[in-house]
């Protein structure tokens, strides 16, 4: 008997973000199986912020999608920077990556130039989408016209979209997204 160590699904996304953007609710609202989650108390926690969180992901969260195209791992990582080794070892060569980012704040569009940064080159750049929420919190944000301009100085390749990780539809568009451009990269 063959020892099998991980899932054995062809198709895989990956999402990474920012801590408390909806990386883990993405999974939970998606999957058709229950989660694996690691989510443990924050000690970041602090009233009235962002980091008002009471939980974060220590680990990766896993879920499954049965979509009509086949069974596709979902997998949230850990916003937090001093978890990036574990983020890292998530993004696999062959996971379609979604980058959620918080559309609400002044500061949006400097926050995806570091994260698009952050998570490599143009390797990772064509395997890339990028799904902005809570748009519609105020007037103050950045359009999502804007991010085009930002995604393009890193690569033209980067998908762009509207997102929320607590919607199953929204999920699911943003996934399809996501798959829709890793197929077309293996077909090329």
């Amino acid at each position: 008997m063959k020892a099998v160590i991980g899932h054995t699904i062809k198709r895989e996304i990956t999402f990474v973000g920012p801590f408390g953007v909806g990386k883990t609710t993405a999974v939970q609202t998606l999957s058709d199986v229950p989660v694996v989650n690691t989510e443990v108390l924050s000690s970041m926690a602090r009233p009235g912020t962002r980091a008002a969180k009471r939980m974060t992901t220590a680990g990766l969260d896993y879920g499954e999608w049965h979509s009509p195209g086949g069974t596709v791992a979902l997998v949230g990582t850990p916003g937090q920077a001093r978890f990036r080794t574990t983020r890292d070892q998530a993004r696999v060569r062959s996971s379609a990556i979604v980058l959620w980012m918080y559309g609400q704040n002044h500061y949006a569009l400097d926050e995806t130039r570091e994260w698009i940064g952050v998570l490599g080159g143009p390797r990772t750049w064509a395997r890339l989408t990028v799904a902005v929420t809570r748009l519609e919190q105020d007037t103050e944000h950045p359009p999502l016209e804007a991010y085009r301009e930002v995604l393009d100085a890193f690569s033209t390749r980067i998908r762009l979209t509207a997102g929320d990780p607590r919607d199953r539809d929204s999920v699911i568009s943003v996934v399809s997204l996501a798959l829709a451009q890793d197929a077309s990269k293996k077909v090329s």
